[in-house]
């Protein structure tokens, strides 16, 4: 079974817990279909300075700019703005966060105030302050609660360790189908400990049927983004050809990638690769590990997938 205990690196069984996203404040949220006049949204943003007063002004305000002529637009927006709009300083979830685990009663009720008001940011950082014990007495079923909250709104963080806590039952009965569930919502919309899970649930093939496939698709996935452990594991399937063509010049080159960002076993396994290896491929190998980017959430893999004989497979 996948348990959450830390045990052979080879097959780690590792659940782990992301921070929330720490963005609350999306600026293409904004949305400005008019030249130099923008629609707001009512609820406002705080990272851009505007909050609002009232939700009423806003759509008020929103509805007869859209009807009004360009010559009117700037009086409508004299007129208008102020009655709906205040300068407001920006929460910096952050420091409450922070605050919040070292004991700060103040940034724990202010961050509460925020998530009971449907933040879903300040909720998803309520659900890992409780998961963790951080700053409050831990509490497995208030963590599930707010990262319920969180993951219903779409919050990334939120449906991710939402998964975690299915996966190991706490705070919930365990269920591997939604944590299955919320971990691939949160993993197509880029969410590197998401993506590694699955790959780790489809390589094990417990609670999915086995697919080596898949563990590289989602692998790959987190591994493009930096992923130290998705990036180990990923050239222990080159190596063996599992999932992909084997290739030894791949298996070297993520697992040197591995090894670069402290991993020992990759650091042995690169080295091991090593010695079955010729100088050309070594070289190559070493190549593609220096001219390696990380990808951002979302955008292509860096090392386009081919099918291909052994030993020439997926290439930068």
């Amino acid at each position: 079974m996948i348990n959450t205990a830390q045990g052979n690196r080879i097959s780690p069984q590792v659940i782990r817990l992301p921070l929330p996203r720490l963005c609350n404040c999306p600026r293409s949220a904004l949305r400005q279909p008019l030249p130099f006049l923008p629609l707001f949204d009512p609820r406002g943003y705080p990272g851009d300075g505007v909050q609002c007063r009232s939700r009423h002004g806003f759509e008020a305000y929103n509805e007869t700019v859209l009807a009004m002529h360009s010559r009117n637009r700037f009086l409508v927006l004299t007129l208008l703005v102020g009655a709906a709009c205040s300068r407001a300083p920006v929460v910096d979830l952050r420091a409450l966060h922070k605050g919040a685990a070292a004991g700060d009663s103040a940034a724990m009720a202010q961050l509460t105030t925020l998530a009971s008001k449907g933040d879903a940011t300040a909720q998803a950082h309520l659900g890992l302050l409780y998961a963790s014990g951080e700053g409050v007495a831990k509490d497995a079923g208030l963590a599930f609660s707010w990262y319920r909250k969180a993951a219903e709104q779409g919050d990334i963080a939120g449906q991710s360790n939402l998964g975690n806590l299915y996966a190991e039952g706490q705070g919930v009965p365990k269920d591997t189908e939604q944590a299955m569930l919320w971990w691939k919502r949160a993993a197509e919309r880029g969410d590197k400990n998401a993506q590694y899970n699955l790959g780790l649930a489809y390589n094990i093939g417990e609670w999915v049927p086995k697919d080596p496939m898949q563990a590289v698709i989602w692998w790959r996935k987190a591994a493009d983004q930096g992923d130290m452990d998705a990036q180990y594991e990923l050239g222990v399937l080159y190596q063996k050809g599992e999932g992909v063509p084997k290739d030894l010049v791949l298996a070297y080159m993520w697992e040197n990638l591995a090894a670069a960002q402290g991993e020992e076993e990759a650091r042995k396994l690169r080295n091991a690769l090593e010695r079955s290896m010729t100088l050309e491929q070594v070289g190559e190998a070493q190549k593609f590990s220096r001219n390696w980017k990380p990808a951002t959430s979302g955008s292509a893999p860096l090392v386009a997938r081919t099918q291909s004989s052994e030993g020439q497979g997926d290439r930068p």
